[in-house]
């Protein structure tokens, strides 16, 4: 954790990378038997300083100055931070160089995608849409509501807590949800 490089800029990627590395890290100091729940302050404080300018000022506004922020603080803002950012990714136009034309991003992404699927021997494809050479995080599917999710997934029979389908919830490794306590990802994740 303490190697992990800080974000330069701000990037759905990188803001992803950490949460994911920060997560596991975690996760596999609590089976070794240490007390990451007494680990707050420091976790917090060492992974935030990684965050990038702008994810650092926002952080900032969004914590109190009277009370010391939470690892599951931590953990909620930057995972709403990534999807922010992912969403905003997604339906950025981007701007063709050689003909000056706007171009949609799924249309970049889908072209992508062909060439990576055609490259490689083994393609990540999504569990969800069955397309792409994505993750789930990278989705189109988390921009529809968290009960519509939730509903996309039970069809698909898909672990609720991992998002994978080739496995049983015996030897599924994943962690509850830190704010309800709930094996459920967070992106299925309602009120």
């Amino acid at each position: 954790l303490i190697k992990f490089p800080a974000i330069q800029k701000e990037s759905h990627s990188s803001l992803r990378q950490l949460l994911v590395t920060t997560e596991k890290h975690v996760r596999a100091l609590k089976k070794l038997g240490q007390p990451t729940d007494q680990w707050s302050t420091i976790l917090v404080h060492l992974m935030t300083a990684k965050f990038d300018n702008i994810t650092k000022r926002d952080w900032e506004s969004k914590t109190s100055s009277k009370e010391i922020a939470t690892y599951d603080q931590f953990i909620e803002f930057t995972k709403s931070r990534c999807v922010m950012l992912e969403t905003m990714h997604l339906n950025k136009p981007q701007r063709d160089k050689s003909s000056n034309n706007i171009i949609n991003k799924t249309n970049t992404l889908n072209k992508k995608t062909i060439a990576a699927v055609s490259i490689e021997s083994k393609p990540d494809i999504c569990v969800i849409c069955k397309e792409g050479n994505h993750k789930i995080y990278q989705c189109p599917f988390l921009k529809s509501t968290p009960q519509a999710r939730s509903k996309e997934v039970k069809k698909l029979k898909v672990r609720s807590n991992c998002m994978k389908a080739r496995h049983t919830p015996e030897i599924c490794g994943s962690s509850p949800y830190r704010l309800c306590h709930k094996k459920h990802n967070t992106f299925l994740h309602f009120n």
